[in-house]
């Protein structure tokens, strides 16, 4: 099967703008993580009531949230020449 230089093109696009959006995922769910630990170790040094009280909530969400977004991210790395594949098949040629 042969493919055109513009089938191909479309294809290297696709495949790098999920690599990228898996990337930013990853990145996303490392920072959160990161954001809840700081505020774990905050609480857990006595810091300032006006410091955890505010952060502890949204660290919360955070803990359970930023695995997810590294998961998904790692699952598009994973999948990406097959995403890249079918976004390449759904859109049209600019003739």
């Amino acid at each position: 099967m042969s493919t055109t230089p513009l089938v191909n093109r479309s294809y290297n696009t696709a495949l790098l703008l999920v690599r990228l959006f898996g990337v930013v995922c990853i990145a996303w769910g490392v920072i959160g993580l990161t954001f809840a630990t700081a505020a774990v170790i905050l609480a857990a040094a006595d810091a300032p009531d006006w410091l955890v009280e505010n952060t502890l909530p949204y660290a919360v969400t955070s803990m359970l949230t930023s695995p997810l977004y590294i998961l998904v991210g790692g699952i598009l790395l994973g999948i990406s020449p097959r995403v890249a594949a079918f976004i390449v098949k759904l859109s049209k040629p600019e003739s």
